[in-house]
């Protein structure tokens, strides 16, 4: 075990409570048999079979899972279908897996309708097949540890529970200077793990016969460029027709729905499509910095010319300030 995990180990010996907080949100999936009663998992974590794996997940991660046509379906986080507007986990893998009875392109074509922050696994006997969310924003690494396959949503959690020894060259990569100044992620595919491999957004994973085998799933067709006003205008529609459809599942299903909100165009274009559901929606910004109160106070005069709801997060600068 290397010294990060063991000061994490030894602090959660004397704060039991923050067991549960550990890889909070995170899985690992593997046909290995690591020890479940203690560190990182505690006896606490979620497991649920798919194929001939198990998945353990952490006690606050939503996990959903079906069976039809002898093949598990798993889903890890949450989901939408934005063309029917389904929000039932279940459901939407019950018609994954009818698509996918119907062959590879009909079981993409009904992801591609699914939105959210998820990972989703279909397996039969030790085949397993796996994607994320269209922005990759449920990570998944892959890899095989002494002969077993090896899925997780953080790296760490593998090494800790392999207890793996990191890659020398990202530690020298790590340690560079400069190296946090920018977004703190490895470069592409890289993980803190020669074992392990981070799969890439759009791509979906396949393990069978001994290998995993990597396929770009989106686009699978050439994206043509508008030529016209006319083509400009209807792409512009289906976004504006795909934002509010996701908008109204998140508050369907949802009780409680907020929209970070800043003077930007991103969270601008979110808002704007929102305005179905303005009365329903709290939004929020954040500042840990005085140069960050220019986007605050934008924020709060945009949801004020519409009457909508809006707090301010100050988080200070000294950590030493923010209560445990």
């Amino acid at each position: 075990m290397d010294r990060y995990a063991q000061q994490i180990r030894d602090y959660l010996d004397r704060e039991t409570k923050y067991r549960t907080s550990l890889f909070c949100r995170g899985f690992i999936i593997t046909d290995a048999k690591p020890d479940y009663t203690n560190y990182p998992f505690y006896g606490l974590w979620k497991q649920t079979k798919i194929g001939e794996y198990t998945a353990w997940v952490n006690p606050e991660t939503n996990v959903y899972t079906c069976k039809k046509y002898g093949r598990s379906a798993m889903l890890i986080g949450h989901g939408y279908d934005s063309e029917t507007g389904e929000i039932n986990e279940n459901r939407i893998l019950e018609h994954i897996l009818d698509a996918d009875n119907s062959g590879d392109e009909d079981r993409y074509k009904a992801i591609d309708a699914i939105t959210g922050v998820f990972v989703l696994l279909i397996s039969e006997g030790k085949r397993i097949w796996a994607i994320q969310d269209c922005g990759g924003q449920k990570m998944l690494y892959y890899g095989l540890v002494d002969g077993s396959v090896v899925l997780t949503s953080m790296p760490q959690l593998a090494g800790d529970v392999f207890d793996l020894k990191r890659d020398e060259d990202v530690e020298r990569l790590i340690n560079t200077k400069g190296y946090f100044r920018g977004s703190g992620f490895l470069p592409g595919s890289l993980s803190p793990y020669k074992e392990l491999t981070r799969l890439s957004a759009n791509m979906s994973l396949d393990y069978q016969d001994g290998a995993f085998h990597i396929t770009r799933v989106f686009p699978r067709t050439v994206r043509k460029e508008c030529k016209s006003e006319e083509e400009k205008k209807k792409l512009i529609e289906d976004i504006y027709r795909i934002f509010t459809a996701n908008i109204s599942a998140t508050v369907k299903k949802w009780s409680k729905v907020g929209l970070s909100l800043t003077g930007g165009v991103d969270s601008r274009a979110t808002f704007a499509c929102a305005k179905e559901h303005y009365q329903e929606l709290c939004c929020y910004s954040y500042q840990s910095k005085t140069s960050e109160m220019f986007d605050a106070d934008a924020a709060k005069e945009i949801c004020r010319a519409v009457d909508v709801k809006h707090r301010l997060y100050t988080i200070p600068e000294d950590t030493a300030q923010i209560p445990d």
